[in-house]
């Protein structure tokens, strides 16, 4: 399944800034509502979020972000848009909240910062020797 995942979070909202980073958010096949109302799939509670921000569906073929006409519009890898395909790892941003969407099937360790906090634990480098095949 397709997600959201934070990778910023806004400095203007009712929580402490990037306190949801990392939060998933997966996306279902039907259409969803990205914004800061209650009825929300991915609600978002800061102020630069409209109530109806945006909308992402899947139409068949690809994902699609579209801005619902929000005084903030929606970007994508830093270029606004009032529709726009979602490419594996590209970066949405929806007001003050920054997004990379994952195309279903993949996943993201968080990196760690140099003293090793954060992140998952796991190497920067995972190796793994398979069996040579035998004859």
């Amino acid at each position: 399944m397709a997600k959201l995942v934070v990778t910023r979070s806004g400095a203007v909202s009712r929580y402490p800034a990037d306190a949801q980073v990392g939060k998933e958010f997966p996306l279902p096949l039907h259409a969803v509502i990205v914004g800061s109302g209650e009825s929300c799939a991915v609600r978002i509670d800061i102020d630069s979020v409209s109530p109806r921000h945006a909308r992402i569906y899947f139409n068949g073929d690809a994902w699609i972000v579209e801005d619902l006409q929000s005084p903030n519009c929606c970007s994508v890898n830093d270029m606004r848009v009032a529709t726009s395909v979602l490419r594996d790892s590209d970066t949405l941003r929806v007001g003050g909240f920054t997004f990379k969407f994952l195309a279903a099937g993949t996943f993201e360790i968080p990196n760690r910062n140099d003293e090793g906090e954060g992140g998952s634990g796991a190497p920067a480098e995972l190796r793994i020797r398979l069996p040579k095949p035998s004859n």
